[in-house]
């Protein structure tokens, strides 16, 4: 979609059984930007009597077509200031109390703790490798299947040396903590989080997370989306929970009775 000449918005959809189903997931769309995509959809795809979009960010509106939606999913985002400082100073004072206390705790227990920061080219597979090994772990313990399977791994693994960024922290050279993220232009994303669980008496994932962002922070990002799942170290850090819709948006009422689910 165009303003001006200048592409605004991409949206990217497939075409099945009289459903026109949009693959783009998490974003922000206005009303006049779906209003626009359903006249196109339904001028040029004449077989396709319903649109699909999930987990899409629409604020209260009405659509000028017949649609439905409902509350599918939700996201965690920060919007981050201009300096670690300010952010500090926002934290809550027990938060700000923990972090310092926790940081200085692992420290005296294991001396040779670090965190540090690897984008794109700098990233090494080892430590990407681990932190998706600790991931699963987590999950596995859980007694849920791990979402990640060795063929999107490789695809995140290009992709993070492309467009990504790693925090990785480590005690007696071993991983046991960070995150996997990705930026486009100043947003950024996490997409992995993992810790070992047996420094939970340090607070180590939080601990870690904290300085993730004060990293995005020194480096002009502006927003940092923390992903699904209401966690409260999320809010502790200052995120705020922001909703995501699943829509169908119809070719007629007509069409939405016979399609109504």
């Amino acid at each position: 979609m165009r303003f001006r000449g200048r592409i605004v918005t991409v949206l990217l959809f497939e075409v099945q059984s009289g459903r026109a189903d949009v693959l783009n997931e998490g974003i922000v769309l206005e009303t006049e930007t779906i209003d626009a995509f359903s006249r196109y959809v339904f001028k040029h795809f004449p077989t396709v009597y319903v649109i699909g979009l999930r987990q899409i960010d629409t604020g209260p509106q009405r659509l000028s077509m017949p649609f439905q939606r409902h509350d599918l999913s939700e996201n965690f985002v920060l919007q981050l200031p201009r300096t670690v400082e300010e952010y500090r100073a926002s934290l809550g004072k027990a938060t700000r109390r923990n972090i310092k206390r926790y940081h200085t705790k692992l420290l005296t227990e294991y001396p040779d703790f670090q965190c540090r920061y690897y984008s794109g080219a700098e990233i090494e597979q080892a430590h990407f490798e681990a932190l998706l090994d600790l991931s699963e772990a987590a999950i596995s313990a859980k007694g849920k299947v791990f979402g990640i399977d060795p063929a999107f791994a490789r695809g995140l693994w290009r992709l993070a040396r492309e467009c990504g960024f790693v925090m990785v922290a480590s005690i007696d050279n071993k991983v046991c903590a960070g995150l996997i993220c990705f930026r486009h232009g100043s947003y950024c994303f996490a997409h992995v989080v993992a810790h070992d669980r047996k420094y939970d008496a340090f607070w180590l994932g939080t601990l870690c997370y904290y300085l993730t962002i004060c990293e995005t922070i020194r480096h002009g990002d502006t927003v940092f989306n923390m992903g699904q799942l209401e966690y409260d170290y999320k809010t502790r850090l200052l995120a705020h929970k922001r909703n995501l819709d699943r829509i169908e948006v119809y070719r007629s009422y007509r069409h939405c009775l016979l399609r109504f689910d």
